[in-house]
């Protein structure tokens, strides 16, 4: 048993350069940046979706109010020059 390889293995198969170019195109047909850009917006619409989703919930099965009673947005001059 050889622990080498044998050459005259190598020398029955010819060398065939570099290896081809294996980019595949998206199958959307779509600009990458295009693309990029559709699937940002998706995870935007998704995270902002679940917020809706959890304040939803919240709001209409487990009957939570917010803001809580009592609560009330102090209306000082600080909150006018935010608000403007």
């Amino acid at each position: 048993m050889a622990a080498h390889a044998e050459p005259a293995a190598h020398a029955e198969h010819e060398h065939h350069g570099p290896a081809t170019y294996t980019y595949q195109p998206n199958p959307f047909k779509l600009d990458p940046t295009t693309l990029g850009l559709v699937v940002f917006l998706t995870s935007e619409i998704a995270l902002f979706g679940a917020f809706f989703l959890y304040y939803g919930h919240n709001r209409l099965v487990r009957h939570y109010d917010w803001p809580q009673p009592g609560f009330e947005i102090p209306a000082n001059g600080w909150a006018t020059v935010t608000a403007k």
